[in-house]
This record gives structure tokens, sequence and C-alpha cells, in this order.
């Protein structure tokens, strides 16, 4: 290396800012939004990203909404054939908390054959309480360029506060 510190790290940033008028109805909203993100990698094996947001809308009341979200993002490569991915993702407004999970697994066994796993993790708060999860697993036979099986299974439950489970 030449000494730099993460040579491969990208900056974003992004103000925007606009006006709504709805003629019809006598109804407007300003709207702005900001945005900061970065992603690279880390090292050879190592690539992540997070990001920050920001948007605040108001009407001709001067009502004001605001929603503030979060993201993290990383791969790790474990060998060339063997890669863990994961995100993590947080959104939080006047009435509304949503985090999420995200992450998989995939496997090139060999030229023909394949695998990847995959959990999906889902946390929603807007006067109840939903909770799900998602899991699911996929292989992969290719026979030739053309023809591919594939064999997969997925399992999904949706949790409310005040109720049981939906599978």
């Amino acid at each position: 290396t030449r000494g730099d510190l993460l040579p491969q790290l990208r900056v974003h940033q992004e103000l925007s800012g606009g006006r709504n008028t709805l003629m019809q109805s006598n109804t407007r909203f300003d709207t702005w939004s900001y945005r900061t993100s970065m992603d690279g990698r880390v090292t050879r094996r190592i690539d992540a990203a997070a990001s920050y947001s920001h948007q605040e809308v108001k009407d001709l009341t001067n009502y004001l909404r605001s929603k503030n979200q979060y993201s993290l993002t990383f791969g790790y490569r474990v060998t060339e054939n063997i890669q863990l991915r994961g995100h993590w993702g947080f959104t939080k407004d006047d009435k509304t908390r949503y985090v999420s999970h995200n992450y998989s697994f995939s496997w090139l066994m060999s030229r023909k054959i394949s695998a990847g796993a995959a959990i999906a993790l889902t946390d929603y708060e807007n006067g109840v309480d939903t909770y799900s999860e998602s899991y699911s697993a996929q292989v992969e036979y290719s026979f030739s360029n053309r023809t591919v099986i594939t064999g997969s299974y997925s399992e999904n439950d949706l949790t409310s506060a005040g109720g049981g489970s939906n599978r």
C-alpha cells in the first residue's frame, strides 16, 4: 500500500428541497432533505457502507413531519467462493419506528453447484408493534448455461403485539 487510509472510500452528500402545490385542495407542502453516505472497501475481503438521511415536510399550517433514517451494510468474502453480507436499517419519524436486519450467506461449491441462505428480521412500531422473521435457503445445480435446477425453502413468521404468530 502507499499509506493511503481507505483509498477506495467514497463519500456522498446530497441536499434537496421542493415545493408541491395542489391547486384543487389549496394545499402546499414544502420539503427539504439531507443525505450523507459513504461506502468502500475496508480490506481486500471486507466492504462496508453507512448512510444517514433526514427529511422535513411542512404544510400551510406549518405542521411539521420529520423522518430520520440510518443504515449500515457490510460484506465479507471468507474465500473467493464463500461470502457473507449483512444490512441493518433504522427509520424513525413522529409516529413510526422501523428496524430491519438482513443477513445472507452464499457459497459457490463448484462450477455447477451453488447454495445460499438468508435471514430477514423486522420490528415495526406504529401504535401496534409488529415483528417479522423470514428464513430462506436455496441450492442450484447448473446442467448447462441455459438449464438450471433450483431447490428452495422459505419460512415467514409475522407476530403482532396483541396477537399470536402467523406462519
